[in-house]
């Protein structure tokens, strides 16, 4: 029988690791002796007795011990950083030096790309999460230029403060800033709520990319904008 590993339990077949009995053995002792190379947080040698485990389950029942990558022990506040100690693990298992300690030859040609395929999940993973805890910061605000109104995503401390955030922009940064060049045509600045946009996401938060949602249209500069909106953080440049 054989053992597979996936991403998730959505992963498509052609996604899936499928390694023999022997070749999961293989697999699983790289991993943890690779690890025995890293200081690890008390998440982390959870992570690793995971690994630990199907060790034990392929050795008692052979042909049980795939899993999926979500299955693992992560936490949401620290998977980010977890996520990033599996990749270095997985890295250092592909070494010469790991494969020496193997008791047993194994074929690197066939257990490098599990590693590498392992690994790919793993980036997976942690991009995943990292959007995923972006998202949970963002918060939701109406912007306009004396024209239409546009509902965007902004990270929350924008929305919580949102005119002091927009007056740094065009009071400050627009009219003095090296970079804001573009935008000045002798003692005037012409500019719109998306340049704004633009402002934060390469300037003040690069991590956390705000984006517009829709544009709600002409709404009088917010005096008549539809009732599920009116409470929503609102400037007029």
């Amino acid at each position: 029988m054989s053992n597979i590993i996936r991403l998730n339990e959505t992963a498509p077949n052609d996604q899936w690791i499928v390694m023999s009995n022997q070749g999961t053995d293989c697999f699983l002792d790289l991993l943890i002796m690779a690890a025995d190379s890293f200081e690890k947080t008390e998440r982390q040698e959870e992570l690793i007795s995971f690994l630990k485990d199907q060790k034990e389950i392929n050795d008692r029942a052979p042909g049980t011990a795939g899993f999926d990558l979500d299955e693992m022990p992560w936490q949401d506040e620290t998977l980010k950083t977890d996520a990033g100690f599996l990749l270095r693990v997985t890295a250092e298992a592909q070494n010469d030096s790991v494969f020496a300690k193997l008791p047993y030859e194994a074929d690197r040609d066939i257990v490098i790309p599990w590693l590498e395929q392992f690994a790919g999940f793993i980036e997976h993973m942690k991009s995943e999460a990292g959007r995923a805890h972006r998202e949970k910061n963002m918060k939701e605000v109406i912007l306009s230029a004396d024209g239409d109104s546009v509902l965007y995503l902004v990270p929350a401390a924008v929305a919580d403060n949102l005119e002091e955030y927009c007056l740094k922009f065009c009071s400050d940064w627009l009219r003095n800033s090296p970079d804001a060049e573009r935008y000045r045509t002798g003692n005037a600045v012409s500019y719109t709520e998306a340049d704004f946009i633009d402002y934060l996401n390469t300037y003040i938060f690069p991590d956390c990319e705000a984006r517009m949602i829709k544009n709600l249209g002409w709404t009088d500069l917010g005096e008549n904008l539809p009732e599920e909106y009116k409470e929503y953080p609102y400037y007029n440049f």
